[in-house]
């Protein structure tokens, strides 16, 4: 009987004699991305070579048109690649500064930098990277890791964030963590990287070219080499695809091991698949704006949601049960106020606030798009655009009295 077949892990105390296709078997993200290199450069070159020979062809082949032709194509794959490498180490520096992503500490989380820490260790991560909070993003969906070779950033929206504050749903933060951290530890994230920015320069570059190339062409032509192209494209366009694809399959297969089992990835997965497929009957899905801190409130404290539409877009009210408790000093003095139409109050004292009369200052401006809209024949788009302007003037005095009467 033949023994020590099988790897065997130890985790958590656990023993688990399984198969490791990780160490077993070697991953196919490293086939997949030199066949997807190839198959851009196979593209541009018979992009760069037809781009060539329509505007420069010659009717007799000559050693001289040869060496131009050649360098030409060639020319055009390393200016490709060129552009794809600028943008692999400028592409982390430009996400951080668009998404306005800080770098998470104990100050934003207690606890939050020696849980990572530990969470690296137990990983064997010898390049650690550095974890970044969004906080304009609500969502629950999980973290993202970018970065290019040897500066990896895991990117933690902050409504995901809410799990590492409750205990009982920790297991889910660490669990998408080492999700995470088995992308570092697979080393795909540079070859994603360049994936995707190789993809975007030839989509930039080399896409142009060959529409140029085929309007100069005649009809016959364009359609002998348009079905060719297509092709091509969709070629490079799935083997991007399945280098997605498999990376993920191997992170998960990782993170399962690390983790000792895989439900709790499934059960993420499906309360993100069951929250979008109920949202989609009706919403769709609803992305929110601003940084409030839904996740600080449990779900039962939350009484009631209402969506409202307003005329500069859709609001979601939160109708949240918290006990308060202030404990205001008595002054001890008395008051009397009165509301008139001529001073907005007046006091027992006699001071006054004068009126601010919000909608007489804004009725010339209230009049002259009541006038556009009526210019505007129903049901077209400049009456929808018209109807939504008076909308939003109605709105800002509307929001001037409130802001008024609660200062």
């Amino acid at each position: 009987m033949q023994k020590n077949k099988y790897s065997c892990f130890e985790l958590h105390g656990l023993q688990n004699i399984r198969l490791n296709p990780l160490d077993s078997f070697p991953k196919e993200t490293d086939f997949r991305f030199v066949l997807f290199v190839l198959a851009i450069l196979g593209a541009d070159l018979f992009i760069y070579g037809n781009f060539y020979h329509t505007f420069f062809g010659e009717s007799s082949i000559s050693p001289s048109y040869l060496i131009s032709l050649v360098l030409w194509m060639l020319g055009g794959c390393f200016f490709n690649f060129i552009i794809a490498g600028i943008s692999y180490f400028h592409k982390p520096e430009w996400q951080i500064r668009k998404e306005n992503l800080t770098q998470l500490k104990d100050d934003h989380f207690r606890g939050i930098t020696s849980y990572l820490e530990q969470l690296c260790d137990q990983v064997n991560l010898a390049n650690r990277p550095t974890f970044l909070w969004d906080t304009d993003d609500l969502s629950f969906d999980g973290g993202q890791v970018f970065g290019r070779l040897h500066h990896y950033y895991i990117r933690l929206p902050d409504g995901f964030m809410g799990y590492f504050k409750k205990s009982e749903a920790r297991s889910k933060f660490r669990a998408v963590v080492l999700h995470e951290l088995a992308h570092i530890r697979n080393h795909d994230v540079d070859k994603i990287q360049l994936t995707n920015t190789i993809f975007l320069s030839f989509l930039i570059t080399s896409i142009p070219i060959l529409i140029i190339s085929l309007l100069q062409s005649p009809f016959q032509q364009i359609w002998d080499m348009g079905w060719r192209f297509a092709i091509l494209i969709l070629l490079v366009y799935l083997i991007r695809r399945s280098i997605l694809r498999v990376r993920e399959f191997y992170a998960d297969l990782r993170a399962s091991i690390w983790q000792g089992k895989s439900d709790v990835l499934q059960e993420i997965f499906s309360e993100e698949k069951s929250s979008r497929k109920t949202c989609s009957n009706w919403l769709k899905q609803l992305k929110l704006k601003g940084t409030w801190e839904l996740w600080r409130y449990d779900q039962s404290l939350i009484k009631r949601v209402r969506l409202i539409r307003r005329a500069d877009g859709y609001y979601v009210q939160f109708c949240v049960s918290v006990k308060l408790k202030e404990t205001i000093e008595p002054s001890h003095t008395n008051v009397g106020l009165d509301v008139g139409l001529k001073e907005f109050y007046t006091d027992s004292k006699g001071n006054t606030e004068p009126n601010p009369r919000f909608y007489r200052q804004g009725e010339k401006r209230l009049k002259f798009y009541q006038k556009r809209v009526s210019r505007k024949v129903k049901g077209s788009s400049n009456y929808r655009a018209a109807i939504n302007k008076l909308g939003r003037t109605h709105l800002n005095i509307s929001r001037q009295r409130v802001g008024e009467a609660c200062a």
